[in-house]
């Protein structure tokens, strides 16, 4: 019974989002839903003020970028990675920032409601902080 509730709920999401899911884009940043069924501008707000557990400050490029592999567009420029992803109403973009030694620096999240034009940053982790994330999940 509890599967086949699951499975209609599932399809209840899919339809409202057919190309990304929410839950894709809370897997990319390793952020827990706190509510599961809330607006889409309320997702929004809970992906504003969100810590990433699986990004880091420094992090290399390539495990940076690999977090993403759920986008439905990627694109990689010479200090900068965008991932995209459809959500229904709009795209919602992440802007990774990368240093001269190809390190994370910094993310934004874009999106139609966004009143800057560079996005809302959001706060990464230290490498420590990161790792004691790690240690407290396993």
């Amino acid at each position: 019974m509890k599967k086949l509730f699951k499975s209609f709920i599932t399809l209840f999401v899919r339809l409202r989002y057919p190309v990304s899911l929410p839950e894709e884009v809370a897997a990319a940043l390793g952020m827990e839903r706190r509510r599961r069924f809330c607006s889409f501008k309320g997702f929004l707000e809970e992906l504003e003020g969100c810590e990433p557990k699986n990004l880091y400050r420094l992090m290399a490029r390539e495990s940076a970028e690999a977090v993403f592999h759920a986008a439905v567009r990627k694109e990689r420029f010479n200090g900068t990675s965008l991932f995209s992803f459809y959500l229904g109403e709009t795209w919602v973009e992440f802007r990774l920032l990368f240093d001269e030694e190809s390190c994370l620096r910094r993310i934004y999240l874009c999106h139609c409601h966004t009143s800057d034009e560079e996005g809302v940053e959001i706060s990464l982790l230290d490498k420590m902080e990161y790792d004691r994330h790690l240690l407290a999940v396993h």
